[in-house]
This record gives C-alpha cells, sequence and structure tokens, in this order.
C-alpha cells in the first residue's frame, strides 16, 4: 500500500520537487530507496554532518546510498553556533516539543531541503525511536552491553522493564 501511495504522488505532482530526510539508518534509507524508484531525477535527500566530524557512521551509509543510487546529496555542515543560534527559530517553526538536539540537525535538513526547492519532505522520524532501534543508545541500556548483547537477552530484559514503556505509552500499547 505504501508504494501504491508513493506511485500516486510521483503522477500526480511531477511538478513538484521532493527531498528526503537521509539520516543514513534502515528507516530513512528504506524510504529514500522507494522514493527514488518512484520520482528519479526529481528526488534530493539532505544528511547533516558536523563540522569536523569524520567518524559519523550515519553519514557514510547515507553517502553510499547517494552514490548508488546517483541521489543529489545535500549537507549542512553543523557547528556549535549555529545550532545555539537556530534554537528559537526552532522552537517557532517546529511548534512542538523538544527533548534532544537531534531535532536542530533535522531542522538543519528541512531547511536545507526547502532552500533547494522541496516542497515535500519524506522522513523515517520516529520510526526507529519508537520501534526501539537504536535501543543500544539509550542511557541506561548504553551503560549495559551485556543485557544488550544478543536479542534472547534484550528480549528478556524488555520484557522485565515492560511496565516503564508502559506507564508512558497509550494502554493500548
Amino acid at each position: 500500500m505504501r508504494h501504491a501511495n508513493i506511485a500516486f504522488l510521483s503522477t500526480a505532482y511531477t511538478h513538484t520537487r521532493f527531498g528526503t530526510a537521509l539520516s543514513g539508518g534502515l528507516d530513512s534509507s528504506i524510504i529514500t530507496a522507494v522514493a527514488e524508484d518512484n520520482f528519479a531525477g526529481n528526488l534530493t535527500s539532505s544528511s547533516i554532518k558536523f563540522k569536523g566530524d569524520t567518524t559519523n557512521s550515519d553519514f557514510k551509509h547515507a553517502q553510499i546510498l547517494a552514490r548508488q543510487r546517483k541521489i543529489k546529496l545535500l549537507t549542512p555542515n553543523l557547528t556549535a553556533e549555529k545550532m545555539i543560534s537556530d534554537i528559537d527559530f526552532m522552537i517557532k517553526a517546529m511548534d512542538e516539543p523538544h527533548d534532544t538536539i537531534r531535532q536542530l540537525g533535522m531542522l538543519a535538513n528541512y531547511r536545507t531541503l526547502h532552500e533547494a526547492g522541496c516542497k515535500v519532505v519524506l522522513t523515517g522520524e520516529g520510526a526507529d525511536e519508537f520501534n526501539v532501534g537504536y535501543f543500544y543508545k539509550f542511557p541506561g541500556l548504553k551503560l549495559d552491553k551485556e543485557k544488550c548483547s544478543t536479542s534472547n537477552k534484550f528480549r528478556a530484559m524488555w520484557k522485565k522493564e515492560f511496565h516503564i514503556a508502559a506507564n508512558i505509552s497509550l494502554k493500548n500499547f
């Protein structure tokens, strides 16, 4: 069904430039690949990079996908000064609660894609976090690598700690 929806967009809006916020992670890479299949020649992606950072494996994966699929990849180079100067603008522009510095990076992606003429931006925002895809980076889990070392150990720990997530989620979760 999702492919059909994207195919509809590609035929109905051929005059519209499409973009993706491409982190290099699984969700944004899949969305970008599917979008490129449907918007070939009309797709631009943006992937953030912090000035001077050469260790960002997600950015390296974004570059590989863009090179393999011949996707135009824009890269806003972020600095601490630029991020600090964008805080007030981000609060007004995104009109939502802010809980992570990552949102300043997303703002840079959106701004870069807007400046490139993109009117529609697809993103995998939230899917990894909701599905615990970055569990190894969560503060409580990152410190206990043994509990996260195999899927069975992680599953057992998750079942034991599920009540924490249940208390902050919908009752049907």
